[in-house]
């Protein structure tokens, strides 16, 4: 976490955050007239922002998304006390990306510095993606019920939800179309910052990402199950779980250092299977469907609960193999197809 503050002392990476702050707000602020939970939150295609940003710029992006959403509930004129814990959550937002890339254990040496193992690292900015939506809602829905503003089970469904939807869409081809250009305008953040500024990664970095996941992936169900049942503002068994999740997640960040890493992908039209464009789509397609059923029956489950809302979540796990498993048939096919289609050309040839 070193680097979140040693940052500050490169000039280019002051810009870095200002210029992500200026175009995360830029984008936030016309979309407060769409307003989800007025005062709180709202449609916010601006999500695609801070997971992107986070991947190239590191803590500058962390801190511009902080600011930029700052930014755009002052002009929106939704600032309050509870822009306080949307600082956080949007940091998070941001922070998470990048240092699960690194620590979560998806890539291997290679990988992670490269431009190889595309499906992984589709698989990994998915992941990524979900996670970070998820530590900004939890964290966000926390305080704003704790506050006694909202209550969890709103903001900790909705923000999580809308946030993961623009990441996992929108972030993800933005990635794709600008990380290329952040390297050779060498705007990528640790090829900015000293490596003495960079704490490098250690034993304690796997156990900081499964401690952030585990506190994401199970404090957020239980509080939101928790807070469907009771109903209303500051339940404390809600507060109490909420609370644990967004600490264990800070706990987690704080203990996980760095690796350099790269997020390029290779899109090639020509070569093997797996760096063709169609096939690569469909996969990014089929794990899009994947994560989204699986969201889905876990949200519905958890909003009626009881043993409805567990055959509902085991029901949305099994369409959701199952439909992995139905595109995997068709991508064997389309690889057949696209042998066949080589294998002609070269005979053309």
């Amino acid at each position: 976490m070193k680097e979140v503050f040693t940052m500050w002392k490169s000039t280019k990476m002051i810009v870095l955050t200002a210029l992500t702050a200026a175009i995360y707000a830029a984008i936030l602020i016309p979309f407060k007239a769409i307003p989800l939970v007025p005062g709180f939150t709202e449609v916010r295609p601006g999500n695609m922002i801070p997971v992107a940003f986070g991947l190239f710029f590191g803590p500058a992006g962390a801190w511009g998304a902080a600011i930029g959403n700052t930014l755009g509930d002052l002009f929106g004129s939704t600032l309050g006390v509870g822009s306080l814990f949307g600082f956080v959550g949007n940091f998070l937002f941001a922070y998470v990306p990048y240092k699960l890339w690194m620590n979560l254990g998806v890539l291997n040496s290679n990988e992670i510095e490269s431009n190889q193992g595309n499906t992984k690292k589709v698989i990994l900015f998915m992941i990524c993606s979900i996670l970070a939506s998820a530590a900004c809602g939890l964290f966000i829905a926390w305080g704003v019920d704790l506050l006694g503003f909202v209550p969890f089970s709103i903001l900790g469904t909705i923000i999580p939800i809308n946030n993961a939807i623009a990441a996992c869409v929108l972030g993800f081809i933005l990635t794709i179309l600008l990380f290329p250009r952040i390297k050779k305008w060498n705007l990528f953040w640790m090829d900015i910052m000293p490596e003495a500024d960079i704490q490098k990664s250690g034993p304690l970095s796997r156990i900081g990402a499964y401690t952030m996941v585990a506190s994401l992936i199970i404090c957020l169900p239980v509080a939101l199950f928790f807070a469907y049942q009771i109903g209303g503002t500051q339940a404390p068994v809600v507060m109490a779980v909420a609370g644990i999740g967004s600490i264990g997640c800070l706990i987690g960040g704080a203990l996980m250092k760095n690796t350099r890493y790269s997020i390029s992908f290779d899109f090639s039209a020509t070569g093997s299977e797996d760096n063709s464009i169609w096939i690569t789509g469909l996969r990014i397609c089929t794990w899009i469907v994947f994560i989204a059923i699986i969201i889905t029956s876990i949200v519905i489950g958890v909003m009626i609960g009881d043993s409805v809302g567990i055959l509902i979540v085991l029901a949305g796990f099994i369409i959701a193999f199952l439909t992995v498993a139905g595109f995997m048939v068709f991508l064997g096919m389309a690889k057949d197809i696209a042998d066949i289609r080589k294998a002609l050309c070269l005979s053309k040839k």
